[in-house]
Formats: structure tokens, sequence, C-alpha cells
């Protein structure tokens, strides 16, 4: 081969090299950039402008939008959002428990442990959650006896706000001062409402203190929340009536037929304190069963 050949030679040698130089270095850039865009729909998602929109929500006291825009944060599949997916679902359960979906909220619980590593969580707390959420769903299906033990030991551990679920059960089980007590703990911790008012009410009914019962149920229809104003006013009713004091019972009888036209226990009782006020000089039966049932909308 002669020098000039030789360099020819070497000259194509380079120019190859060259170009495949350029070729790798435009793959190499391609790849970045590939990357790059897979980065950037993986690390910078609306998640946490959806996680915020559904805290803003939560506060506001609206659920179940709340939960809707946990669920669209949660679809996000954000690189290294671990930790913000878990407090999103801290979120999610807290939110199906204030709308008393209990099942939703164990299961939310259950998807933190099975999804992600207990570095971002406490699995103790998580699995205590678990255990009174539980109790929830037994309580919603009535097996009190079987759920108010755990209640009792969360109001023991800080859980104040339980202390109401505690308190209906020992109602269910006729445990009327262990009812008390916990409604007192739970009053403490939310304030009176009209629900507690009307709860106070029955067990001073209970104790056949009817004087202090009046009193709690004026402080309970004295309150913005009228939820418990049908039972409040029935209950009021009847305190008069165990008072003897008739003419006032009649007369608020009489304005319950007129909110309520289509309860046949506010007519039957119209009808009893009629005979009370406006007497009949031919005798009669008592008929009526006033207050044998109780008369609760849980």
């Amino acid at each position: 081969m002669t020098p000039r050949e030789e360099k020819k030679r070497i000259q194509k040698k380079k120019k190859a090299m060259r170009k495949a130089l350029t070729m790798l270095n435009l793959g190499l850039f391609i790849l970045v950039v590939v990357l790059t865009l897979i980065g950037v729909f993986h690390i910078f998602t609306p998640k946490k402008s959806f996680r915020n929109k559904g805290v803003e929500s939560f506060n506001a006291g609206n659920y179940q939008e709340a939960v809707e825009h946990f669920d669209k944060a949660l679809g996000y599949n954000q690189w290294f959002s671990d930790k913000l997916n878990v407090d999103i679902c801290y979120y999610k359960a807290d939110a199906y428990l204030r709308m008393e979906m209990y099942q939703e909220a164990y299961d939310t619980y259950r998807y933190i442990l099975d999804e992600y590593s207990d570095s971002h969580y406490e699995e103790e707390d998580i699995l205590y959650l678990m255990d009174i959420t539980n109790a929830l769903i037994k309580f919603s299906k009535g097996e009190y006896y079987g759920s108010h033990t755990t209640f009792v030991e969360a109001v023991d551990k800080g859980y104040k706000e339980l202390a109401v679920y505690a308190a209906i059960c020992y109602q269910h089980l006729d445990d009327y001062e262990n009812m008390k007590l916990y409604f007192d703990i739970y009053s403490r911790e939310v304030g009176m409402d009209a629900y507690l008012c009307y709860k106070f009410a029955q067990y001073y009914i209970e104790q056949e203190d009817y004087n202090t019962a009046v009193s709690y149920i004026t402080q309970g229809l004295s309150q913005d929340d009228k939820a418990y104003e049908k039972q409040l006013r029935y209950t009021q009713i009847v305190c008069y009536e165990k008072l003897g004091q008739f003419n006032e019972a009649f007369a608020l009888a009489k304005e319950y037929k007129e909110l309520y036209p289509d309860d046949t226990k506010g007519d039957d009782l119209y009808a009893y304190l009629d005979t009370r006020v406006n007497i009949s000089e031919e005798p009669i039966n008592d008929i009526y069963n006033l207050y044998g049932d109780d008369y609760i909308e849980e």
C-alpha cells in the first residue's frame, strides 16, 4: 500500500469514527430528552394540587368532594411521592369516617399497609386505627357489646371524640351511668349540641328527674342544629306530662301535632293529654303507650 493510499484509508477511518460519534451523541441527546420528558411527566404532576384541593374541601366539611380530589391525586404516578400518598390516604380515610363509610375507611388503611413502606408511617398507629374502624363497622351493625370495649380503650388513649360511641353502646347495654359518663367526656371535648342535650334528657328521664331533663331539652331547642328538634319536642311533652303539668304538655302537644301531622305517636300523645285537660265524665281506659318504646332516631 502506497503512502497516499494509507493516508486515504486513515482519513476514511477518521470520517467513519466522526460519523459514529455524531450518531452516538445524537442518540444520547435523544435519550436525555426522552428521559427528561418522562421525568417531567412523573415528577411534575398535579398530584399535590389535587391533594390541596381535597384538604380544602375536607376542612369545609365537603367530604365526598374531598374524596374525589384525593382519588385524582392518587391517580398520578409521580416518582418519589410515597410519603405524600400516605398523607393523602390518611385524609381520605378520615373523610370516609366522617361520612360513616367505615368499611371504605378500613380498606384505605389496609391500602397504606399493602402499598407503602412503613418508613412513611407508624405501622402500630395504622393497625390501631384499623381496630377502631373495625369497631365502628360492628357498631353500625348494632354489635354494641362487641365494640364498646374498643371505644373505651380509645378514649383512655386520648381519642376523646370516640366517647360518643362508647356512650351509645352503654345506652344499648342499659348501663346509663356509664352512658352519661362518656357523654360528659364527649361534651367536654366538642361542646354541647342538640344531640347531646337530647341524650342527657333521656338519661335524666331514666332517673325520673324530669326537671333536669326539661332544662337540657330547652338548651337543645335553642341550638342552631335542628336535626333533633322533633325528638326534643316530643320528649319535652312527655316530661311535662310526667310532672303533672298537663296544660303545658297539652299546649306543646298541639303545637307538635301541627308541626308533624304524620307522626302517629304525636297523635296518640295529643289524644291522651286531651283527656287530661278536657276531662270527660265518662270513664276511659289508659290505652296510650306514651314512652314505653324509646323514641329515638339514631
